[in-house]
């Protein structure tokens, strides 16, 4: 009976491993959530999106880490950009800090209604998404489709001299399919996945205003090619690949994947240079400048509340009370007298 018994038990294991998986907004992280995203520049000839269909292995276990961007998950309403985005219940905050997008997670969908991204010459720029995009549909399954377009449409006023306004005009047209599922094996461990393959065709467009009047610019048309695998493993609650292809092909334009945290490659992210101690922290946490700034903090916990917020101005250190908050994990932002994010970190906060 035991030898049964284990026999069962190894074929519930070998079951469970492939078995097809279905994704909730369970499996999509809360405020709170940090995730290590590593890039490899020069991928492993074998690794490849490979077939569709079920029941796929995908062997990315010899992927190396060549950068890592931190993906920050928060409240909107504790970023900088709170109530340029209603509606929205979830930030995520990646590519150093310099992209934020505002996203609707609910049990029907996962959707962004739009971001905060630095254009060259003009700053950072909020840009709103009409109608949103749908990331997902949930619940999401093996040879689910979806098809839709969105708008994003930018307006500023214009550095050159005799032009009122320049307007960035995206429209983007959106089609993903669930073409497989199967397990994924990286360096942190093996998963169970569902791969969804999406290719966008931008169409963007650049006007300018001169006397009250809109003229056209100039239009380009670009494409992407998309293959994105997600688990609905705990640990993973933001996705696990993402490989950008050449359209048409199979080369690799760039790959990137969850990185264990537990390895503590250390971060090179922030803007500025900073030191912050001690770490636990008791009821004082210093955050020590290169040189003087100016701006504000926020200290969050770990459900992306607000807990602290103040603003120095001409200062080398700053010193935060933290005295006024319970043990437990903390993160903060820093950001500069423009409104842009400059610098942030976590911290454990224990009576000491």
């Amino acid at each position: 009976m035991k030898k049964i018994l284990l026999i069962l038990f190894n074929i519930f294991i070998v079951l469970s491993t492939y078995a097809q998986i279905t994704l909730t907004q369970e499996n999509i992280g809360d405020p709170g959530d940090i995730y290590l995203m590593a890039y490899d520049e020069e991928p492993p000839d074998h690794v490849s999106p490979g077939s569709a269909g079920p029941d796929q292995i995908w062997d990315f276990s010899e992927l190396s880490v060549d950068y890592i961007d931190t993906v920050y998950y928060l409240h909107p309403d504790s970023t900088p950009y709170a109530g340029v985005f209603p509606g929205t219940n979830l930030a995520i905050n990646q590519e150093n800090g310099t992209l934020w997008g505002f996203t609707i997670k609910n049990l029907l969908e996962l959707s962004i209604k739009g971001a905060v991204l630095p254009i060259p010459e003009l700053g950072i720029i909020p840009v709103k998404l009409e109608p949103k995009d749908i990331m997902a549909d949930f619940p999401v399954n093996y040879e689910d489709t979806l098809d839709h377009s969105f708008i994003a449409d930018v307006r500023v006023e214009s550095p050159e001299p005799f032009v009122d306004s320049i307007r960035y005009k995206s429209t983007t047209f959106k089609t993903s399919i669930v073409d497989a599922w199967g397990t994924m094996d990286l360096p942190m461990g093996n998963f169970p996945v569902l791969r969804v393959h999406e290719t966008r065709t931008m169409v963007d467009s650049i006007w300018t205003k001169f006397i009250g009047t809109w003229i056209f610019v100039a239009e380009e048309i670009s494409e992407l090619d998309l293959y994105i695998w997600w688990s609905d493993d705990p640990v993973a609650g933001y996705y696990l690949v993402n490989i950008d292809v050449e359209p048409g092909t199979s080369n690799i334009n760039s790959i990137s994947f969850m990185h264990d945290p537990s390895v503590g490659i250390p971060e090179s992210n922030n803007i500025i240079d900073f030191v912050a101690y001690p770490n636990p922290v008791g009821d004082q946490l210093n955050i020590d400048f290169d040189k003087q700034l100016s701006g504000s903090y926020k200290i969050l916990d770990a459900s992306g509340r607000i807990v602290i917020n103040d603003a120095f101005s001409n200062q080398e250190r700053i010193q935060v009370n933290t005295s006024v908050v319970p043990s437990g994990i903390y993160f903060f932002s820093i950001v500069d007298d423009q409104g842009s994010l400059i610098g942030s970190g976590k911290f454990l906060r224990r009576n000491l």
